[in-house]
């Protein structure tokens, strides 16, 4: 009869120990590709989700600032508590060259129970094609002349076409004699307007208030340094005008990360967490950081 607490106690330590093992379990994560239709296409949306298996009482920690993704768009990391144990972070991207190409996503922080686990995603290669048809398809076969009905017809066509192009041969002429003889203008150069201060994420503004301003700031720098109309193109002209004019391939990837971000605040009406509009404010100065060089 007395060997029976002995082995309750040695029934508790073996429980305790079981426990003490289930909470110390390392951490697993397992990265998912998604995306639009297969195959994935210029500018179509790429989101990496990483999701994290780890203890009840632990937390996943992700940078806070813009994580570059080789040649694909720079992406903030979202971290999104899914249940009890199982974290997702997530990236979201987009690829504006053809290719395949190797992603490194940065490492990832499980803290609790006194330690911290780091985990590193395995690359993961992304296969992006052009959205234009191939170049298999067959041109269709030219009609021979003699095979077009109403010769009559198609003379009188060419006769037509002839006639106008020799009125329009007339008319640049009598225009260029004109411009000869008119008093010449002096050419008027607008003066840039200084570049906008970046908006301050305490200065209480909105979130699309916020990434308004920032990307007018933006623009307004571009439009200065470049000496294009960046303040009227569109966000998906931006980019092209910028790789045009000779800006650098980072550049023009920043610039298209920030434009997405801040036109989803102001048009989509999300609203970013504090957090990534501060990011949004890292990535701006690093844009106007970029020009500071030339």
């Amino acid at each position: 009869m007395k060997r029976a607490p002995a082995l309750l106690l040695a029934v508790l330590a073996l429980v305790g120990l079981v426990a003490s093992a289930g909470a110390q379990q390392p951490a697993e994560l397992t990265v998912l590709v998604l995306g639009g239709e297969e195959p994935l296409t210029v500018g179509d949306p790429i989101v990496f989700r990483v999701e994290v298996r780890h203890a009840e009482d632990a937390r996943v920690e992700a940078e806070s600032s813009m994580t570059e993704l080789g040649r694909l768009d720079a992406a903030l990391a979202e971290v999104e508590l899914v249940e009890p144990g199982l974290t997702a972070v997530i990236w979201r991207t987009a690829a504006f060259e053809v290719g395949q190409f190797e992603v490194a996503l940065p490492p990832i922080v499980v803290a609790g129970g006194g330690g911290r686990q780091v985990l590193t995603p395995p690359l993961q290669r992304v296969e992006i094609v052009s959205a234009l048809p191939g170049e298999s398809a067959e041109a269709r076969p030219v009609t021979p002349p003699q095979e077009i009905e109403g010769r009559s017809n198609f003379a009188f066509w060419i006769a037509a076409l002839l006639a106008i192009g020799a009125g329009f041969v007339l008319a640049r002429v009598l225009g260029v004699r004109a411009r000869r003889h008119a008093a010449p203008r002096a050419p008027t150069i607008a003066e840039p307007e200084p570049p906008a201060a970046l908006p301050d994420v305490e200065a209480g503004l909105s979130a699309a208030e916020f990434c308004r301003a920032l990307a007018a700031a933006v623009r307004g720098d571009l439009a200065r340094r470049y000496a294009i109309p960046a303040l009227s193109l569109t966000s998906a002209e931006l980019p092209n005008h910028l790789a045009a004019a000779g800006a650098p391939a980072a550049t023009v990837q920043r610039v298209r990360t920030l434009l997405r971000e801040c036109d989803a605040a102001t048009f989509a009406e999300q609203t970013p967490a504090p957090g990534r509009l501060a990011g949004y404010r890292e990535l701006a100065a690093a844009i106007i950081e970029d020009g500071e060089g030339i």
